[in-house]
C-alpha cells in the first residue's frame, strides 16, 4: 500500500499520464481530448478513437481513453472518456466538447465532468473545462493554443493542474513532418519534439523525446482508408517503459 501510494504521488507531481503532442492527434477522434481545436474535418460522418496502455507496467493500473466526433458541414461534436487508476483508485473524465472551422483558422472548447474515486472513502464530482485555437501561419506550418482544464478543479485533496501548450507542426513533405510542444502545468515546463516519417507505403513512425519528465517514445502507425492502428513505447528512465495501442476507425 505504501510503495502504491508513493507511486500516485510521483504521477499527481509529473504528470506521467501517456499522452501525445497535440498535432499527432490531428484528424483523429481522440484530438478532442488532447486538443479541441484540432479536430480534423474530413467531411466523414462520424469517427471513433481508442486507447489503451498498462502505465509503467503496474499491475492493474490502466489509463484508458475514447472519444467519438460527428462532423456537420464546418462544426464537430463529439463526446470523449478518460480513465486512470486501479481497483481502489479512479480518475474518471466525462467530456463534451465542439470544434467550428473558420478558414485558415480552427476553435474549439470542451466541458468535462471529472470525478475521483476512493474505494470506501470519497466519490467526488467536479466541473472543468477546455479550450483552444489553431491556425495555419503558413502552408505548411501549424500552430496552436491550447488551455486545458482552466479552473484547476480541486477534487477532495487533489488539484487537476490546469496546462498550457503552445504546439507547432511543420510539415516538410509528404514524408516528414516535425512536431513542438512548449507545455506548461502546475510548476513544471515541458519541451516535446517529435519526427513523424513514412517507412513503407502503409506504416508510418513517430519518433519523440520529452525532457519533464525525461521521457523518450516511439510510435508506428499502420493507415488504411477507413481504420488506423497505432502501437507506441514510451520509457521512463527510473519506472521503466510501456506501451499503448490505438483503434481509429472512420465511417
Amino acid at each position: 500500500m505504501k510503495v502504491l501510494i508513493f507511486i500516485f504521488s510521483i504521477f499527481y507531481d509529473y504528470n506521467f499520464s501517456p499522452s501525445l503532442a497535440k498535432f499527432e492527434t490531428e484528424g483523429k477522434a481522440i484530438s478532442l481530448i488532447h486538443a479541441p481545436s484540432i479536430c480534423k474535418f474530413n467531411k466523414k460522418n462520424i469517427s471513433f478513437s481508442f486507447s489503451y496502455s498498462n502505465p509503467y507496467s503496474i499491475p492493474g493500473l490502466n489509463f484508458f481513453e475514447g472519444a467519438i466526433l460527428k462532423n456537420i458541414k464546418n462544426i464537430n461534436i463529439g463526446i470523449g472518456y478518460e480513465n486512470f487508476g486501479i481497483d481502489f483508485y479512479k480518475e474518471n473524465i466525462y467530456l463534451g466538447g465542439i470544434s467550428f472551422e473558420r478558414e485558415r483558422m480552427n476553435f474549439g472548447l470542451n466541458l468535462k465532468l471529472c470525478n475521483l474515486y476512493i474505494k470506501q472513502i470519497i466519490s467526488k464530482w467536479k466541473i472543468s473545462g477546455d479550450f483552444g485555437v489553431s491556425f495555419f501561419l503558413l502552408n505548411n506550418l501549424k500552430t496552436g493554443i491550447f488551455l486545458l482544464n482552466l479552473n484547476s478543479p480541486k477534487i477532495f485533496s487533489e488539484r487537476i493542474n490546469s496546462s498550457t501548450s503552445l504546439s507547432f507542426s511543420f510539415k516538410e513533405n509528404k514524408e516528414f513532418e516535425t512536431f513542438f510542444d512548449i507545455n506548461y502545468e502546475g510548476e513544471y515546463v515541458s519541451f516535446y519534439l517529435a519526427q513523424k516519417f513514412n517507412i513503407l507505403k502503409n506504416i508510418q513512425v513517430i519518433i519523440g523525446i520529452v525532457n519533464e519528465p525525461p521521457i523518450f517514445s516511439f510510435a508506428f502507425e499502420i493507415p488504411f482508408e477507413n481504420i488506423n492502428f497505432s502501437f507506441s513505447f514510451k520509457n521512463h528512465k527510473i519506472l521503466g517503459g510501456f506501451t499503448s495501442y490505438e483503434v481509429d476507425i472512420t465511417r
